[in-house]
């Protein structure tokens, strides 16, 4: 077997195990689908949909763990960071976990690499406020890089 087709053999592998997987979810067996998606990604860890979905099950476990969720979805998104299926999913971990500022950091984030966050942020990320500057004398000239936006995400 060469190596093209042993991975193709472990891609089919873990489709599996993530049908799997989703119908625990689905069934409400979010153990069951944390596990199904814990053998998806060692069989392929670059793949988004694997740890959006042991994310979402390791949050809806009986004992939710928040911390392992936010982990899985981290990756996913920065896998795919316009994908906005993975920030909604982020959002919801960074909700229960009472974390404003995540939240916004993270909103910036997914706005300027492309992803549609239009419906949590109609009118774009929140600017920096400025604060009160040192005297002239004190200062050092400095540059600041603004970063634009060429186009919506969605026309």
């Amino acid at each position: 077997m060469n190596d093209t087709s042993g991975e193709q053999m472990r891609r089919l592998q873990a489709q599996y195990h993530l049908r799997l997987g989703r119908r625990a979810r689905e069934a409400g067996h979010p153990e069951l689908g944390a596990q199904e998606a814990r053998r998806a990604v060692a069989l392929t860890p670059q793949n988004p949909w694997a740890l959006a979905l042991l994310g979402q099950c390791l949050m809806r476990g009986a004992t939710p763990d928040l911390d392992g969720a936010r982990a899985a979805l981290e990756r996913a998104r920065a896998l795919d960071p316009t994908n906005g299926y993975f920030v909604r999913l982020l959002l919801d971990v960074l909700y229960a976990q009472g974390d404003a500022q995540a939240r916004t950091e993270m909103l910036t984030w997914a706005w300027w690499a492309g992803a549609p966050v239009e419906r949590w942020l109609p009118d774009g990320p929140p600017l920096p406020v400025a604060t009160k500057p040192a005297p002239a004398a004190d200062r050092l000239p400095q540059t600041v890089l603004v970063p634009t936006r060429l186009e919506p995400a969605f026309a």
